[in-house]
């Protein structure tokens, strides 16, 4: 399913959606004329206007760790800041690998816990 092989500049809103969709029970939305991907009606990914970034589930107390140890990677615009999400930007993962890891823990935190425990990853 994974192409290790894949350069991360080639990761685009493209492979955003064929993991998203790939996750169990997922279905895509259009709200705020952007694409949105939801589990069991709970919204987990967008992939903002210029498809250069995703924005996924994120704990605010983890956020700010995450933000800290890689600000290339991840951030979060001022007007999301009292959210519980973040934004990473495709051109600065490492990999397909790391675009499915990060996709997948935030289906699991929008997920019924059922059907994320029953998960394997």
């Amino acid at each position: 399913m994974l192409d290790a092989d894949l350069d991360h500049a080639g990761l685009d809103a493209d492979d955003v959606r064929r993991i998203a969709m790939s996750l169990p029970r997922t279905v895509e939305k259009e709200l705020w004329n952007i694409p949105t991907f939801h589990v069991a009606g709970r919204m987990f990914v967008t992939v903002p206007d210029d498809g250069t970034s995703f924005a996924v589930r994120c704990p605010k107390f983890e956020r700010t760790e995450l933000i800290a140890a890689e600000p290339d990677k991840f951030w979060v615009p001022p007007h999301e800041a009292n959210s519980s999400w973040v934004r990473a930007r495709l051109s600065a993962l490492e990999d397909e690998t790391e675009l499915y890891d990060i996709l997948v823990d935030s289906w699991k935190q929008a997920a019924p816990t059922d059907l994320a425990e029953s998960f394997g990853s």
